[in-house]
C-alpha cells in the first residue's frame, strides 16, 4: 500500500477547512510533541471535548512520530483510555513514542496531559507502509 500526504488531513492538513490545522510539530530524539487547545466546536457535553476528537488526536501523534522517524505507517489498532475530562480551551501537551518494531508491525504510545496530568492515553498498534 503506498499512500501520499497532500496536505488535506483531518488533523494536520492546513488546506482542510474543516480540520483542526493542528501546527507545532516537534521531534525530540524518539518522542514526538506537540501543544493543542481544543476549541469550543470540539465538544461533546457542554464545554468538554468530544472523546472522538481526543482520540483522533492521540491517533495523529503516534501516526506522525513513524512519519518523522521515516517509518511511515496508518494505524490497524488504537485503544484509548479517557483518564478524566479534558475541557475546551485547556493548553495540552500531547506527546508519543515508540513501545516496539515488529517488522511491519509498529507499536506506540500517546498521551494527552498538562501540568496537573493526564486526561487520555492511548496505545496503537501501526502498519508500515510505502510513503512519499
Amino acid at each position: 500500500m503506498k499512500v501520499e500526504v497532500d496536505d488535506f488531513c483531518f488533523v494536520c492538513g492546513q488546506q482542510n477547512p474543516h480540520g483542526l490545522r493542528l501546527s507545532g510539530f516537534c521531534l525530540e530524539g524518539e518522542r514526538y510533541r506537540f501543544e493543542w487547545t481544543p476549541k469550543p466546536y470540539l465538544q461533546g457535553w457542554q464545554k468538554i471535548v468530544h472523546g472522538g476528537i481526543i482520540a483522533t488526536v492521540l491517533d495523529e501523534a503516534v501516526t506522525r512520530l513513524f512519519w518523522e522517524l521515516s517509518k511511515p505507517a496508518v494505524t490497524a489498532e488504537i485503544t484509548v483510555r479517557f483518564v478524566r475530562p479534558l475541557f475546551v480551551g485547556t493548553k495540552t501537551l500531547v506527546e508519543a513514542w515508540k513501545v516496539r518494531e515488529r517488522g511491519r508491525l509498529l507499536e506506540a504510545e500517546a498521551t494527552i496531559s498538562d501540568k496537573l496530568g493526564e486526561y487520555a492515553r492511548s496505545r496503537a498498534l501501526m502498519l508500515r507502509v510505502d510513503g512519499s
